[in-house]
């Protein structure tokens, strides 16, 4: 066997060596937290309209509590409160949003989600006005 060594390089065969290595790996914890994120997106999307529901609800039964307490503020003694009335405007247009989110939430349109966010804005500015 007969090895010959040589230092002289053919320079018009040789091709310039270029190497891409692209390694991405995603760690366990990111492959859960974006599972538990999509199935939490699913479900969000179908419980969409009974939040909906439970945000009108919630806006009769304010409504309800704060004419309530109206009620006990004309059953006691003479008050500010009492004689402003606040409770019962507080209260009443707390119920005439939620009637207007009710509206809203059969018949869906521009003007119906107007006039509910109108509605839930007056409620708001009553009752930081009572306050």
């Amino acid at each position: 066997i007969e090895t010959v060594f040589s230092n002289s390089v053919n320079l018009e065969t040789a091709q310039p060596s270029h190497i891409n290595v692209h390694i991405h790996q995603e760690s366990t914890l990111t492959q859960l937290l974006k599972a538990m994120c999509s199935a939490l997106q699913a479900k969000l999307q179908k419980k969409r309209n009974s939040l909906l529901s439970w945000s009108w609800v919630t806006q009769i039964l304010l409504g309800v509590v704060s004419c309530a307490l109206g009620v006990c503020f004309c059953l006691g003694p003479w008050t500010v409160l009492r004689a402003s009335g606040c409770a019962f405007w507080a209260g009443s247009v707390a119920i005439a949003a939620g009637a207007g989110a009710v509206v809203h939430e059969k018949h869906p349109g521009k003007l119906a989600g107007y006039v509910s966010i109108l509605l839930t804005l007056a409620a708001f500015a009553t009752a930081m006005a009572a306050v």
